[in-house]
């Protein structure tokens, strides 16, 4: 397609050497000119260095001289658009690593849980002379052993989910922007080496409190009594979440670091984990005010629960420290993309004013839509007003991926009514009345340091159909406009000015306001009638590519979905690990309150009110950590990362959803693990006490 029409080539062999996953052809220079409307114009040359010349030395040579010429390695544009889908692929590793982290605090709950089952053993070892070094070396090196065998399996299971995820949804995770090639599996081994490690070290911190809570075990006593207990922490909880506080506010200042927000990051983890450290005390803080009420005529087992729960909150840690962590990185995930969708949803509202969208594919230098086309669209039966726009691509920097120029009418006494505007705008008596008004993108703002005032150079004239020359160095920046569909950045240019310096006058695209907007159907058969003589012609209403737009964007994102769906089935998974321990080291009280009347299902009521009012407390702390987080999502890691701002917009529905599906959940694991531990003969538990 040559501007939208037809042009018809013989294939006469294959290129040797060319990989299949980049389409690529190879064409006579002349005829290539002749048949694709390029004549005397080329768009790159290759320069072959003689051996032992320095590539920095011509560079330096070369740089600038005819004047827009662009000097570039071979790798860069690879380099490039590498970078372009950079901040995809760290923010997907990112969340991934929440599942991880969430792990750690199975592996927590795990090995209390054993250390409590290993007790009387060690204790029996440590009256025997074991040094204390040797209970902790026992315990970590069970750690790494599951941390191996975990990261082991999770490897090999992550390999074939990729090649599951590939067959189904491709590489673009279902959003249909390489649709048209296979992608094949690409094992990265330090990657996949990297994940192993740290899921080993995870495994090792999440072991590290119960191996140092076994260095102030008393053996004689613990073998004395045989009761399954741990020493508490003596960790001074308030002072280090503040200090971690104020450790991520700092963090949270620092710029961003090979254009990604490591510190934004940092901050969050800094953040999540004060958040973490302190919620046992505010469980005793709770439970002290509800036991005061609880005296004033509660039932008999809400009192109990709230009872236990103020004197030995420091026991369901482990359960509230992974429903914390995993319900605050959910719900602030949850809130960002909510809030990015809400924030897509209404820029297309704003930048979709008219009722038919009309695009011509373009190949050669000029546009598909001449000055005659154009008019025949505007006189068109039913068509109340046409828009035209035209888009080329301009390379500022070798390094970055080409920024599109669009070219299209722009009202400059209030350009908000034609831009999604952020801000102000420069008016009339603030402007160089010498320079051309643009409008750039937040990313193309961002990742070029523009601000509003300043003057900018664009290669102009050597992009368009024009003879090259020198481009044009005064275009001032009015204002900075939002722009979802060009992460790369976005320069808009008044269309008049556009073609004063080009004189380049088609178009690629025309946006059709009807008088009619019910005779849509009409005006698209007489759009194509008129242009029949155009193969690559697109035509879509303004509903169409919205709900195009927004279901690519559900696709997209439905993978963040599924790891959110991951990280509370672990947060589920290390609830019903600590309260199997807490029923474990509990069994002997349980004993004694059946000899005292009190029935399984009592118990299992008791066990029920104490996990309600712990995990409840863990969500609600959780969703208050979450909606922290889900600001530095919003306000740095999205503008660090992807150049381009949003509101925040709650999505409340799915909050309550999840909160409740996490307490139902967790309660009901809290009841099972205790039910199982109320099986036993009261005898038989509390045998020890004769």
């Amino acid at each position: 397609l040559v501007n939208g029409r037809p042009t018809r080539l013989t294939i006469s062999g294959t290129v040797p050497g060319a990989t299949g996953t980049t389409p690529l052809a190879i064409m006579d220079i002349g005829a290539a000119q002749m048949q694709l409307q390029w004549l005397g114009q080329l768009s790159r040359i290759d320069l072959r260095l003689r051996e032992g010349v320095d590539p920095s030395a011509v560079l330096r040579q070369l740089d600038g001289t005819p004047a827009g010429l662009r000097l570039a390695r071979p790798d860069e544009p690879a380099t490039g658009m590498s970078n372009l889908s950079r901040a995809y692929r760290v923010n997907l590793n990112v969340l991934a690593l929440v599942a991880l982290l969430t792990g750690g605090f199975i592996v927590f709950a795990a090995m209390e849980l054993a250390v409590l089952r290993m007790t009387p053993m060690l204790a029996l070892v440590g009256v025997l002379g074991a040094p204390v070094n040797l209970r902790t070396r026992l315990v970590l090196k069970i750690a790494l052993l599951l941390g191996a065998l975990g990261a082991a399996l999770g490897v090999g299971a992550g390999i074939a989910l990729a090649w599951l995820l590939l067959g189904l949804v491709g590489g673009d995770l279902g959003g249909g922007y390489f649709s048209a090639t296979r992608p094949t599996l690409a094992i990265a081994p330090w990657a996949l080496a990297l994940f192993a490690a740290l899921g080993m070290a995870a495994a090792l911190l999440g072991a590290l409190s119960p191996a140092l809570k076994l260095r102030r075990l008393a053996p004689a006593q613990a073998l004395k009594s045989g009761q399954a207990t741990l020493p508490g922490s003596h960790l001074p909880a308030a002072r280090t979440s503040l200090m971690l506080a104020l450790a991520g506010a700092g963090l949270l200042l620092l710029p961003p670091i090979a254009e990604l927000p490591l510190g934004a990051y940092l901050a969050i983890a800094c953040w999540l984990f004060a958040g973490i450290i302190v919620v046992a005390p505010l469980l005793g803080l709770l439970a002290q005010r509800l036991h005061s009420l609880a005296a004033r005529g509660a039932h008999p087992l809400v009192w109990l629960a709230v009872a236990r729960l103020h004197s030995a909150h420091q026991a369901a840690f482990p359960a509230l420290a992974g429903v914390v962590a995993s319900f605050a990185l959910v719900s602030a995930m949850a809130v960002m993309v909510f809030s990015f969708r809400v924030s897509v949803d209404d820029w297309l509202a704003t930048v979709l004013p008219a009722d038919l969208y009309v695009q011509v594919e373009t190949t050669g230098a000029t546009a598909g839509l001449s000055a005659t086309d154009q008019a025949r669209l505007s006189a068109l039966p039913g068509v109340s007003s046409v828009s035209f726009l035209r888009s080329i691509d301009l390379t500022l920097d070798p390094a970055r991926p080409a920024v599109a120029l669009l070219a299209r009418p722009i009202n400059h006494a209030d350009p908000s009514q034609s831009l999604p505007l952020t801000g102000s705008w420069l008016r009339g008596a603030e402007r160089q009345t010498d320079c051309v008004a643009v409008y750039v993108s937040e990313p193309a703002a961002t990742v070029y340091q523009w601000q509003i005032g300043e003057q900018i150079t664009l290669p102009l004239s050597a992009a368009t159909s024009t003879p090259a020359g020198a481009p044009a160095d005064c275009f001032q920046v009015v204002a900075i406009w939002r722009d979802y569909a060009r992460q790369h950045g976005a320069i808009t240019i008044d269309t008049q000015d556009y073609q004063r310096l080009t004189g380049d006058t088609s178009v690629s695209n025309a946006a059709i306001t009807l008088s009619d907007a019910n005779a849509i159907t009409t005006v698209s058969a007489a759009v194509r009638a008129t242009l029949s003589d155009f193969a690559g012609l697109r035509m879509l209403s303004a509903s169409d590519i919205r709900q195009l737009s927004l279901t690519i964007f559900d696709r997209s994102f439905a993978v963040t979905y599924a790891l959110e769906a991951v990280a509370l089935l672990v947060g589920l998974f290390g609830v019903a690990t600590t309260y199997s321990g807490e029923a474990l080291a509990r069994a002997r009280e349980f004993g004694m309150l059946r000899h005292l009347g009190m029935t399984r299902r009592s118990l299992a009521g008791l066990f029920a009110i104490e996990s309600l009012l712990a995990i409840g407390l863990g969500v609600l702390w959780g969703a208050a950590l979450g909606a922290v987080i889900a600001q530095v999502l919003i306000h740095r890691v999205n503008p660090q990362s992807f150049h381009w701002t949003m509101q925040t917009h709650w999505p409340t529905g799915l909050l309550v959803g999840g909160a409740l599906a996490l307490l139902t959940l967790g309660v009901l694991a809290a009841v099972v693990a205790a039910r199982r531990a109320a099986g036993a003969e009261p005898i038989a538990a509390v045998r020890a006490d004769w």
